[in-house]
Protein backbone atom coordinates (compact mmCIF):
# COMPACT_ATOMS: atom_id res chain seq x y z
CA UNK A 1 0.00 0.00 0.00
CA UNK A 2 1.46 3.35 -1.09
CA UNK A 3 -0.18 5.49 1.54
CA UNK A 4 -0.39 3.63 4.82
CA UNK A 5 -1.05 6.84 6.75
CA UNK A 6 -4.32 8.49 5.72
CA UNK A 7 -3.20 11.88 6.99
CA UNK A 8 0.23 11.89 5.36
CA UNK A 9 -1.01 13.42 2.11
CA UNK A 10 -2.88 16.23 3.85
CA UNK A 11 0.16 16.80 6.05
CA UNK A 12 2.35 17.15 2.96
CA UNK A 13 -0.16 19.62 1.48
CA UNK A 14 -0.15 21.60 4.70
CA UNK A 15 3.66 21.64 4.73
CA UNK A 16 3.73 22.89 1.13
CA UNK A 17 1.19 25.62 1.87
CA UNK A 18 3.20 26.72 4.91
CA UNK A 19 6.42 26.74 2.86
CA UNK A 20 4.78 28.86 0.16
CA UNK A 21 3.41 31.35 2.71
CA UNK A 22 6.82 31.65 4.37
CA UNK A 23 8.47 32.33 1.00
CA UNK A 24 5.83 34.92 0.15
CA UNK A 25 6.39 36.65 3.50
CA UNK A 26 10.17 36.66 3.02
CA UNK A 27 9.93 38.10 -0.48
CA UNK A 28 7.39 40.71 0.68
CA UNK A 29 9.77 41.70 3.48
CA UNK A 30 12.62 42.04 0.99
CA UNK A 31 10.41 44.27 -1.14
CA UNK A 32 9.65 46.50 1.87
CA UNK A 33 13.33 46.68 2.79
CA UNK A 34 14.46 47.62 -0.70
CA UNK A 35 11.79 50.28 -1.05
CA UNK A 36 12.20 51.80 2.42
CA UNK A 37 15.43 53.77 2.01
CA UNK A 38 18.28 54.52 -0.35
CA UNK A 39 20.77 52.92 2.08
CA UNK A 40 18.88 49.63 2.23
CA UNK A 41 18.63 49.58 -1.55
CA UNK A 42 22.37 50.17 -1.87
CA UNK A 43 23.08 47.44 0.70
CA UNK A 44 20.87 45.07 -1.27
CA UNK A 45 22.72 45.86 -4.50
CA UNK A 46 26.00 45.06 -2.75
CA UNK A 47 24.76 41.48 -2.24
CA UNK A 48 23.78 41.13 -5.89
CA UNK A 49 25.15 37.68 -6.73
CA UNK A 50 23.35 36.01 -3.83
CA UNK A 51 20.22 38.03 -4.48
CA UNK A 52 20.12 37.25 -8.20
CA UNK A 53 20.58 33.54 -7.55
CA UNK A 54 17.86 33.46 -4.90
CA UNK A 55 15.33 35.53 -6.82
CA UNK A 56 16.00 33.58 -10.01
CA UNK A 57 15.24 30.32 -8.21
CA UNK A 58 11.98 31.66 -6.78
CA UNK A 59 10.71 33.11 -10.06
CA UNK A 60 7.98 30.83 -11.47
CA UNK A 61 8.58 28.15 -8.82
CA UNK A 62 6.87 29.11 -5.58
CA UNK A 63 3.66 30.98 -6.34
CA UNK A 64 2.16 33.69 -8.52
CA UNK A 65 2.49 36.08 -5.57
CA UNK A 66 6.21 35.36 -5.20
CA UNK A 67 6.74 35.74 -8.94
CA UNK A 68 5.04 39.15 -8.85
CA UNK A 69 7.09 40.26 -5.83
CA UNK A 70 10.36 39.06 -7.37
CA UNK A 71 9.64 41.03 -10.55
CA UNK A 72 8.82 44.13 -8.47
CA UNK A 73 12.07 43.82 -6.50
CA UNK A 74 14.19 43.28 -9.61
CA UNK A 75 12.58 46.27 -11.33
CA UNK A 76 13.20 48.49 -8.30
CA UNK A 77 16.84 47.46 -8.12
CA UNK A 78 17.44 47.82 -11.87
CA UNK A 79 15.91 51.29 -11.96
CA UNK A 80 18.15 52.60 -9.17
CA UNK A 81 20.33 55.42 -10.60
CA UNK A 82 23.73 54.06 -9.62
CA UNK A 83 26.67 52.24 -11.14
CA UNK A 84 25.92 49.30 -8.84
CA UNK A 85 22.41 49.06 -10.30
CA UNK A 86 23.80 49.13 -13.82
CA UNK A 87 26.14 46.24 -12.96
CA UNK A 88 23.22 44.47 -11.25
CA UNK A 89 21.13 44.70 -14.44
CA UNK A 90 23.99 43.38 -16.50
CA UNK A 91 24.36 40.44 -14.11
CA UNK A 92 20.60 39.74 -14.21
CA UNK A 93 20.71 39.79 -18.01
CA UNK A 94 23.37 37.09 -17.97
CA UNK A 95 21.13 34.64 -16.11
CA UNK A 96 17.98 32.70 -16.97
CA UNK A 97 15.82 35.48 -15.49
CA UNK A 98 15.05 37.21 -18.83
CA UNK A 99 13.92 33.86 -20.29
CA UNK A 100 11.73 33.26 -17.26
CA UNK A 101 10.20 36.72 -17.71
CA UNK A 102 9.21 35.77 -21.26
CA UNK A 103 7.55 32.65 -19.84
CA UNK A 104 5.70 34.84 -17.33
CA UNK A 105 4.39 36.87 -20.27
CA UNK A 106 3.12 33.67 -21.86
CA UNK A 107 1.63 31.78 -18.93
CA UNK A 108 0.77 34.17 -16.09
CA UNK A 109 -2.91 34.47 -15.30
CA UNK A 110 -2.39 37.89 -13.72
CA UNK A 111 -2.34 40.78 -16.21
CA UNK A 112 -0.53 43.03 -13.73
CA UNK A 113 2.27 40.48 -13.36
CA UNK A 114 2.53 40.23 -17.16
CA UNK A 115 2.77 44.01 -17.41
CA UNK A 116 5.49 44.11 -14.74
CA UNK A 117 7.45 41.37 -16.52
CA UNK A 118 7.30 43.34 -19.78
CA UNK A 119 8.43 46.48 -17.99
CA UNK A 120 11.38 44.68 -16.41
CA UNK A 121 12.43 43.25 -19.77
CA UNK A 122 12.37 46.78 -21.24
CA UNK A 123 14.38 48.16 -18.31
CA UNK A 124 16.97 45.40 -18.70
CA UNK A 125 17.21 46.14 -22.42
CA UNK A 126 17.60 49.88 -21.86
CA UNK A 127 20.24 49.43 -19.17
CA UNK A 128 22.21 47.02 -21.36
CA UNK A 129 22.14 49.54 -24.22
CA UNK A 130 23.65 52.13 -21.87
CA UNK A 131 26.49 49.74 -21.11
CA UNK A 132 27.17 49.19 -24.81
CA UNK A 133 27.37 52.93 -25.58
CA UNK A 134 30.82 54.57 -25.29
Amino acid sequence: MLNSHPHSQSSASDDMATWMMENEKAIALLQVLTSSSRDSLTATLNQSSLLITTLGKILLRVSETCTDLVITILTMLCRHPSAAALAFCQAVSGTAIPSKLVIVLQVSSNDTTKQKAGTLLRVLGQRNKKLEQP
